[in-house]
């Protein structure tokens, strides 16, 4: 089983009725301010072309590399907690 390093909640990703622009952006503004993203540029950039998706499947696409870099990087996303 990974042990994590750290977790980044992002309770948005499955919000009912949040409509994407908003649902994307709430879950790069909770990517932004992780301390992951502050030490890592090459995620930093994802998360910036992440915030220029214009649809759900270029979303998509970014999502997984980011998800890829932050199970390289032993960080959890948590996709499934509360919204605060």
């Amino acid at each position: 089983m990974a042990r994590w390093l750290r977790t980044i909640t992002v309770p948005e990703f499955h919000q009912p009725g949040l409509q994407f622009p908003a649902r994307r952006d709430a879950i790069v503004a909770r990517l932004r301010d992780s301390t992951w993203l502050a030490t890592n540029p090459d995620v930093a950039e994802l998360v910036d072309e992440l915030a220029r998706t214009r649809d759900e499947d270029e979303f998509d696409t970014v999502w997984d590399e980011i998800y890829d870099h932050a199970d390289a990087d032993r960080t959890w996303i948590d996709t499934q907690g509360p919204v605060r």
